[in-house]
């Protein structure tokens, strides 16, 4: 899990200074217009990958919460071979770092295929649906706003 956290923190210093993992980018509003000011102020957080919350649908994901704050959410998805995510709607930006595995993302009708080392950008409000390959697939996420990974309450915890 410690290769996670690691990977998760690259990936974040990646996107700061300007990485050159292929992208699906679309045009989204900024946060401002769409949700007004959050002033809650989070606290500092380090934690490690044994103590982050896992919950999985048995044999198909598995979605694990690294940190949610004020204004992100942060944590890996695990897709299983030929396994997917049904179309869907979330009200904030999301992003997805693949770490490995490939499939097929549809982001308002439009197909992209995605590898290892791409970065999928998603607008809030797109329909959204992914096909995993043939392997497993590892990636980063990250909500612009807590609020999307409520979905995963739904789903078993991992133990």
């Amino acid at each position: 899990m410690k290769k996670a956290v690691w990977i998760a923190g690259g990936f974040c210093v990646g996107i700061l200074v300007g990485c050159t993992t292929a992208a699906v980018v679309a045009d989204a509003p900024p946060l401002e217009e769409r949700r007004p000011a959050i002033t809650a102020t989070p606290g500092a957080l380090v934690l490690q990958g044994a103590n982050a919350t896992k919950r999985e649908v048995p044999g198909k994901a598995t979605a694990t919460l690294f940190a949610k704050g004020a204004r992100a959410y942060m944590g890996t998805l695990e897709v299983a071979p030929g396994a997917g995510v049904p179309e869907h709607r979330d009200p904030t930006e999301e992003l997805l770092y693949i770490i490995e595995g490939s499939g097929q993302v549809t982001i308002d009708d439009k197909v992209y295929e995605v590898v290892a080392d791409s970065v999928i950008y998603m607008p809030a409000g797109a329909k959204v649906s992914f096909k995993n390959g043939d392997a497993p697939l590892k990636a980063v996420q990250v909500f612009a706003e807590p609020g999307p990974e409520s979905k995963y309450d739904a789903w078993s915890p991992v133990k």
